[in-house]
């Protein structure tokens, strides 16, 4: 019982690192892709995610009355 434990330990780990691996992978593609773009094309880029991306006003929580 020990043993195929450990086997589906070890089973469920490695499958767990393989996605993250091949994630890792495209990563570097992009980052490379995103480099070849010229200055100003990146500037664009740059002000629409700022523009998306602001925050106006922070959600504050209130305690529910018991």
């Amino acid at each position: 019982m020990l043993q195929s434990r450990l086997l589906m330990n070890l089973k469920g780990i490695g499958i767990s690192f393989i996605p993250r691996y091949f994630f890792q992978i495209n990563l570097d593609k992009i980052f490379n892709d995103i480099l070849k773009y010229n200055i100003k094309d990146l500037e664009e880029i740059q002000t629409r995610v700022k523009y998306y991306n602001q925050i106006n006003d922070f959600l504050h929580l209130q305690q529910r009355k018991k």
